[in-house]
């Protein structure tokens, strides 16, 4: 999948971005096992605060930045140990936990698939240092192939690319078609109606059939 299909998709997010309530109760977790059964082990003392996109080119990492409103959990319980907050509205990602960029993503699906768009992985950040700009990683192919050593991290700073939490076993996924196509055979149904989609690479697609799939796994 190209880099493109997640440059679309931090556009087309915008359609979930409203109106929800978090199925995670607020709190900090500090664990996977902790998000899966919804027991927050740390109070909920933070500030959730979007980074604006001069630091980001400059620092990189994601888009938000978790703080103690008291001072009384330190930066680096914060960078390390816990895994999502949720403020009772919305669910954060701990990105660093998932071998990502640092700082926190919003996750704007919920249910057995978490969804959430995330900056450059750590692993592909080293290859565009190490390679000259190409990159081959979980993100696909050479998708920043060629860009200028001194500019390509400063440029590329606010890509997002969409990655999948999985709520069975808490792996992390970068979400393309063959990854929905495999969530997809829990409901047969449902992956014979997105075979039949004309255009399967469609952000706008394969976000509705995660969503899709979420709602149909709640149902008895």
């Amino acid at each position: 999948m190209s880099f493109f299909l997640g440059l679309i998709l931090s556009i087309t997010i915008s359609n979930f971005l409203f109106g929800q309530q978090s199925e995670f109760p607020k709190g900090g977790y500090a664990t996977f096992e902790e998000l899966r059964e919804h027991k927050p082990s740390v109070d909920f003392d933070f500030i959730i605060r979007k980074r604006d996109t001069l630091e980001i080119r400059n620092n990189r990492g994601n888009d938000y930045e978790l703080l103690s409103t008291s001072g009384s959990i330190s930066k680096a319980f914060i960078k390390k140990r816990i895994f999502a907050v949720s403020n009772g509205d919305s669910l954060f990602i701990n990105c660093n936990r998932n071998d990502l960029q640092k700082g926190y993503a919003y996750a704007f699906l919920e249910g057995k698939y978490v969804v959430f768009n995330s900056a450059i992985p750590k692993e592909e950040i080293k290859q565009m240092v190490n390679n000259n700009g190409l990159v081959f990683g979980v993100i696909g192919g050479a998708i920043l192939a060629f860009i200028d050593i001194e500019t390509k991290l400063y440029n590329h700073a606010m890509l997002r690319f969409p990655f999948v939490l999985d709520m069975s076993n808490g792996a992390v996924f970068y979400l393309e078609r063959y990854r929905l196509l495999d969530f997809l055979n829990q409901k047969p149904e449902l992956k014979g109606k997105y075979l039949a989609e004309t255009n399967k690479d469609s952000p706008d697609v394969i976000l509705d059939y995660i969503k899709q799939l979420n709602e149909s796994l709640l149902q008895k």
